[in-house]
């Protein structure tokens, strides 16, 4: 049965022989909610699962927020204006940024911000920008959280061992390392066997 974020804490405080509560510990609640975090986005990067998502644009909307939950994209985002049924392949910007290019038209290059993915020519249209991307699990937010992908926890419990293991220098952190590494190696192979399926289609943004 999944483990929720306070029982995998749980575990990983008995197999470091922390007995003591949580405000007294060696390691607090934090440190271990931390670890277990870090553990699970380092199985997103590993799994590589994709998305796609539908980003629509109105006329003269050329910058649009990024999908929250977006790691990297994957291959070229596809423009379909508005009331057309062909799509449109938009090429990586050829300049490091269009500071002065306000033409209007049909998209034809985007570039990644920070947190959000720009057009140009500045769309004289709507239109709709579909992104196939790799995405991160969720963050474990609360302790009732049950951590995604399914069989999952052994690979979290692994990280935060090694993480904490490490944080006082103590040899054993190795240990757990080589174990969360070849359990690592099992999510990327994963990802080679579903690498057939289709994305996770997710609703339009707006």
């Amino acid at each position: 049965m999944p483990m929720d974020r306070v029982t995998l804490r749980q575990t990983v405080r008995r197999i470091l022989l922390d007995q003591a509560a949580p405000t007294s510990s060696r390691w607090s609640d934090d440190d271990l909610n931390r670890f277990l975090n870090e553990g699970l986005l380092e199985v997103s990067k590993a799994a590589r699962r994709r998305k796609t998502t539908a980003i629509a644009f109105v006329a003269g909307e050329s910058e649009k927020p990024l999908p929250a939950d977006m790691l990297k994209i994957d291959g070229y985002p596809l423009w379909q204006t508005s009331g057309e049924s062909g799509k449109k392949e938009l090429q990586p910007g050829s300049d490091p940024y269009p500071v002065d290019d306000e033409s209007t038209g049909t998209p034809e290059e985007y570039w990644l911000m920070s947190s959000s993915i720009l057009v140009r020519p500045v769309p004289d249209a709507g239109g709709t920008l579909t992104l196939v991307y790799f995405y991160k699990f969720p963050e474990l937010a609360t302790d009732e959280s049950v951590p995604e992908p399914a069989g999952v926890d052994g690979t979290l419990i692994a990280y935060a061992l090694w993480q904490a293991l490490d944080f006082d220098g103590n040899p054993v952190a190795s240990v757990w390392e080589k174990k969360f590494a070849q359990q690592i190696v099992g999510w990327a192979s994963a990802e080679l066997r579903l690498y057939r399926r289709k994305p996770t289609q997710v609703n339009v943004i707006r």
